[in-house]
């Protein structure tokens, strides 16, 4: 349980600190462009990066860590109650993983387009900025 809190602490700090801090250094954190969403405007954004963010990240370590110091134990306890003896595919794994991360990737990628199409999303968030010839792009506080 205390790596667990550990990770949440930790987590906290990253998404819900961090992103204010560069928003405040780069000037976006707050203003009068009606144009723009700065960050303490955006609550829907805030509640995200103070609450879900951390716990949904903290959650992930969590089952990651534990899942990697228990694997092995709960691999032999099946094995004990089990007439059949199971194999660990590394392929399976390693097919597993890189799903997760190419689907993560397409999400994001998807994401990132419709932020910076203006015909998909009119507003202007605090991560994105746009250009003098209308061209919009992901921020150093976004990136």
């Amino acid at each position: 349980m205390g790596r667990l809190v550990r990770s949440v602490c930790i987590q906290f700090v990253y998404w819900g600190y961090i992103p204010a801090i560069l928003t405040e250094y780069y000037g976006i954190s707050k203003g009068a462009d009606t144009n723009q969403i700065y960050l303490f405007d955006d609550i829907h954004n805030i509640f995200l990066y103070a609450v879900v963010c951390p716990l949904y990240v903290s959650a992930a370590i969590f089952i990651f860590v534990n899942s990697v110091y228990t694997w092995s134990s709960l691999h032999e306890y099946v094995d004990e109650i089990s007439e059949n003896k199971r194999k660990i595919s590394p392929i399976r794994l390693v097919g597993t993983i890189l799903f997760i991360l190419v689907a993560a990737l397409m999400f994001t990628t998807n994401y990132i387009g419709d932020l910076t199409d203006p015909k998909t999303t009119q507003e202007l968030y605090w991560f994105v900025n746009q250009s003098s010839d209308d061209q919009r792009f992901i921020t150093n506080v976004g990136a």
